[in-house]
């Protein structure tokens, strides 16, 4: 229950550190959720291969961070110790 336009505001907000410390990670989320996937490609990727960080490693952040959504996910879902504690050793495998 979002306004996208204001998403597409923070992803800019973060992305150049108006008021707070630039953060690629938090301004490719806040495009994302916005639906705004070509300010990614166009202003946040350059930035990134601008300070040496290649597409590889891009996709490799975004795997991570999907990682990280799904982890919040299922955690709000688990209902017993045993489940997180599964949870936690599944994540690992993957980071």
């Amino acid at each position: 229950n979002g306004d996208d336009g204001a998403r597409k505001i923070l992803g800019y907000i973060y992305l150049n550190g108006e008021g707070v410390p630039p953060d690629y990670r938090r301004a490719v989320k806040w495009f994302r959720l916005g639906g705004y996937e070509g300010e990614i490609d166009m202003y946040v990727k350059p930035r990134l291969v601008a300070k040496g960080i290649d597409d590889c490693i891009i996709r490799e952040m975004e795997k991570r961070e999907r990682i990280r959504n799904k982890k919040k996910i299922v955690e709000n879902s688990c209902r017993t110790e045993m489940e997180k504690k599964s949870l936690d050793w599944l994540l690992r495998q993957y980071n």
